[in-house]
C-alpha cells in the first residue's frame, strides 16, 4: 500500500516558522497569515509588562535544507513580490531559516530596497551574512528598528528630505548662533532637491518636536543627527569644516546626512547624499565614514561614483590603506562592470601598489598584488598569474600556503593547462590535506584525457566535501559512462581535429548514419568535446531516441556547465515518460545554482517555440514547483 506523504517542504516551513516563534521573546505575539497572500505572518510587540507598544512588523520566513554557504545564505524575490512590499504599511523582516544547522538569519527587506534593481529585474536576490545571525541582541535592534521605520515611513522619506536644525549653544564654531544659522540656511539653498530647510531653532527657543523627520543638533562640541527620538550619528567639532570654508562645512553636512541614512538603513536616498558632498567633504578622512559611503554606492549600484571615490584617494599616503579597503566593496560588482570601470579600478588598484611601494611593506605589498591577482582572473588570465608570481616573489612563504597553490592551480587550468593545474593542485592538497581539493585535482586528470586516474580519483572523493554537491555528482555519473560505453582510459586530446570534423555537419543536410559517423570521428579525438555530444543529442532527438538523447545532453550541459541550452534540454527531456529520473534532483540543484534564474528565462523562451505551449507551460511550471519544494528558491 502506498501510503500519502505529506511533502518535505511543507514541514520544513513549519519547522522554520516554529524556530523563528521559540526565538522571539515570550511577551511577543506571532500571527500567522492564513491563507499566505506574501507574508507568513505579523509579530507584535508587548513589553515587559504586557503592554501594546503599537510596534508591529511582517514576517516572511524561507526555509532551506541546503547547506552550501553561497545558497543557503540567499533568497530570491520576484520583483512583484518586492514592489507588494513596498506597498505594505508595516516593514518587512526576512528570515533565513537552514534546517541543517537550526540557525535563523533576519535581514529587514528595507535594508535590501534598490527600486531600480527591482525594476529592472525579474528577481531580487537578498544576501544574509553571519552579522545578520539572530542572537540575544536581535530583539532589541528590532524594537529600535521599527521606531525609526515609523518616524521616517510616517512621513513619507523622499526628496528633498524636509530638516530642521538646532543650535543649542549662544556661540558655535566661533560664530553666534545667528550668523552660524545664516551660513546654514544659505548653503543648503544650492541643493532644493536634496534638502528642504523645516525650520532653524536657537538656544533661546523651544527644541524642535520629537515628530520632526531628521534634526541636526549643534550642541556641546559635538554635531549630531536625530531621526525622530532615535540618534544616529555624532560627529565632533573638531572632525568638521570650519563655516567660513562655506563650500566644505555644507558638503560636511550633506555628507553627514548621508552616512546617518545609510546607518537608518536607507540606502537609496543616502546614495545621493554621499554622491553630491563626498568630492568636497574632509569627513572622508574618518575611515568609518569612507567605508561607510563605499558600501552604500555599492549597495545602491552607483559603480562609477565608487571608484571615482576609491581612486580620488588612492594617491594619498593617509587613506591609501581605506581606499585599498574600499577596493573590496567592488567584488561582488567586478563581474558586472563595464570594461572602462574595471580599467578605472585597475589603475587606481595600482596607484595603491605605488604608496605601498614607497612605504616599503612588502607585506602589505604582497597582499596587495595577490588582491589584484584575484580580481583579475576574470579579465585577464596572465596579469592575474603574474600578480600571483608578484606576491610569491615578495613573499616566498606563499608556497607554503595551499591557498596559493590551489590559486595557481585554478589559473593553469582555466588557460587549459590540465597536467600543470593536476601539479599545482596535488601541492595544495599535501599542504592542507582538504578533500574538496581532490575534487578539482580529479577534474584537472580528467581534463587532461587521463579518464581512468580521474575516474579513480572520484570514485574515491564519493560523498566527501565538495562532491556532495549534485554538480559533481554527475560529473562523476557522465565520466563513468562515457569511458565505459568507448572503451577508452586515456586520450590525448585533439579539440582543434574534434572542431574541424565536427563541422562537417554545418555543410549541409546529411542521413542519420553519416552524421553518427561524423561524431563517432569527433569523438575519437575529443570523448569530452561538449559540443560533439550536443550535437550527437540533437541527432538522437530529431530521431526520437530521447533516452539517448538525455544522456547526451545531459554530458554536453556538464561539460561545458555554463550553458544555458544544454540544462534546459537535459531538463525538458528529464520529465518524458520513458526516462528514469533518479537524476533529476542533481540536475535541477546544478541547473539552478549556476544559472539562477536565468534558467528559467531560457526556459520561457523555449515554451514560445513549442507547437503545443500549453503542456509545455505546465511542463515549466512543475519544474518551478520542484525547485521550490527542494528549496533552492
Amino acid at each position: 500500500m502506498n501510503i500519502p506523504k505529506r511533502p518535505r517542504q511543507h514541514t520544513l516551513e513549519d519547522e522554520s516558522v516554529r524556530a523563528f516563534e521559540a526565538a522571539l521573546p515570550p511577551e511577543w505575539v506571532f500571527r500567522r497569515h492564513t491563507p499566505d497572500y506574501g507574508t507568513d505572518g505579523e509579530v507584535e510587540i508587548f513589553d515587559d509588562n504586557g503592554s501594546a507598544t503599537g510596534l508591529k512588523l511582517n514576517v516572511q520566513v524561507k526555509a532551506t535544507d541546503f547547506e552550501d554557504d553561497n545558497l543557503s545564505h540567499q533568497i530570491n524575490l520576484k520583483a512583484k513580490t518586492c514592489q507588494y512590499y513596498v506597498s505594505l504599511d508595516l516593514p518587512v523582516l526576512l528570515v533565513r531559516y537552514i534546517s541543517a544547522t537550526k540557525r535563523l538569519y533576519v535581514k529587514w527587506f528595507h535594508h535590501s530596497l534598490d527600486m531600480d534593481r527591482i525594476e529592472q529585474n525579474k528577481y531580487f536576490i537578498i544576501n544574509f551574512t553571519e552579522n545578520d545571525a539572530w542572537d540575544n541582541l536581535s530583539p532589541t535592534s528590532i524594537i529600535y528598528e521599527l521606531k525609526t521605520y515609523r518616524k521616517i515611513r510616517s512621513a513619507s522619506l523622499t526628496l528633498p528630505l524636509p530638516l530642521s536644525i538646532q543650535l543649542l549653544e549662544t556661540r558655535i564654531l566661533n560664530m553666534s548662533q545667528r550668523s552660524l544659522a545664516n551660513v546654514i540656511e544659505k548653503g543648503l539653498e544650492i541643493y532644493p532637491n536634496l534638502v528642504a530647510v523645516n525650520k532653524i531653532i536657537l538656544a533661546s527657543e523651544n527644541r524642535a518636536e520629537e515628530n520632526d523627520i531628521l534634526t541636526i543638533i549643534f550642541s556641546g562640541e559635538n554635531l549630531s543627527i536625530r531621526f525622530g527620538v532615535s540618534p544616529l550619528l555624532e560627529i565632533p567639532y573638531t572632525e568638521i569644516s570650519s563655516p567660513e570654508e562655506k563650500e566644505r562645512f555644507i558638503n560636511d553636512i550633506l555628507f553627514s546626512i548621508g552616512i546617518a541614512l545609510k546607518r537608518a538603513g536607507q540606502y537609496y536616498p543616502s546614495g545621493f547624499f554621499i554622491k553630491k558632498s563626498f568630492e568636497r567633504t574632509c569627513l572622508l578622512s574618518k575611515i568609518s565614514f569612507f567605508l561607510d559611503a563605499g558600501l552604500c554606492l555599492a549597495v545602491c549600484g552607483r559603480l562609477d561614483d565608487l571608484i571615482y571615490l576609491m581612486e580620488a584617494c588612492s594617491e594619498r599616503k593617509d587613506m591609501a590603506l581605506d581606499s585599498e579597503a574600499l577596493s573590496f566593496c567592488i567584488i561582488a560588482n567586478f563581474d558586472n562592470m563595464s570594461l572602462k570601470q574595471q580599467q578605472k579600478w585597475h589603475d587606481a588598484m595600482y596607484a595603491i601598489l605605488k604608496v605601498a611601494s614607497e612605504e616599503n611593506d612588502p607585506s602589505r605589498l604582497s597582499a596587495l598584488h595577490y588582491s589584484i591577482g584575484n580580481m583579475m582572473r576574470t579579465v585577464d588570465l596572465k596579469k592575474s598569474f603574474s600578480h600571483y608570481c608578484q606576491a610569491k616573489r615578495l613573499e616566498p612563504d606563499y608556497l607554503n600556503r595551499a591557498y596559493y597553490w590551489k590559486d595557481i592551480g585554478g589559473i593553469l587550468f582555466e588557460k587549459g593547462k590540465y597536467s600543470l593545474s593536476n601539479k599545482a593542485y596535488s601541492c595544495a592538497y599535501e599542504l592542507s590535506g582538504d578533500e574538496d581539493i581532490l575534487v578539482l585535482k580529479a577534474d584537472s586528470l580528467m581534463y587532461a584525457g587521463r579518464y581512468e586516474e580521474s575516474l579513480k580519483l572520484f570514485e574515491k572523493c564519493a560523498g566527501k566535501g565538495l562532491f556532495n554537491e549534485p554538480y559533481w555528482c554527475l560529473k562523476k555519473f557522465c565520466l563513468k559512462g562515457i569511458t565505459k560505453s568507448k572503451k577508452m582510459e586515456y586520450q590525448k586530446r585533439d579539440r582543434v581535429g574534434s572542431s574541424n570534423i565536427l563541422s562537417v555537419l554545418l555543410d549541409g543536410d546529411l542521413s542519420e548514419e553519416k552524421s553518427l559517423e561524423i561524431i563517432e570521428n569527433a569523438l575519437e579525438c575529443d570523448l569530452i568535446d561538449e559540443n560533439t555530444w550536443f550535437n550527437l543529442g540533437i541527432i538522437q532527438s530529431n530521431s526520437n531516441d530521447t533516452k539517448s538523447a538525455f544522456y547526451s545532453f545531459l554530458t554536453a550541459a556538464v561539460l561545458a556547465r555554463v550553458d544555458t541550452e544544454g540544462w534546459c534540454n537535459t531538463i525538458c527531456l528529464a520529465f518524458q515518460p520513458n526516462i528514469e529520473n533518479d537524476l533529476v534532483f542533481h540536475i535541477l540543484a546544478s541547473a539552478y545554482k549556476i544559472h539562477g534564474n536565468d534558467l528559467f528565462e531560457r526556459l520561457d523562451v523555449m515554451v514560445e517555440d513549442q507547437d503545443d505551449k500549453e503542456k509545455a507551460r505546465e511542463l515549466v511550471d512543475r519544474i518551478y514547483e520542484m525547485v521550490k519544494l527542494m528549496g533552492l528558491r
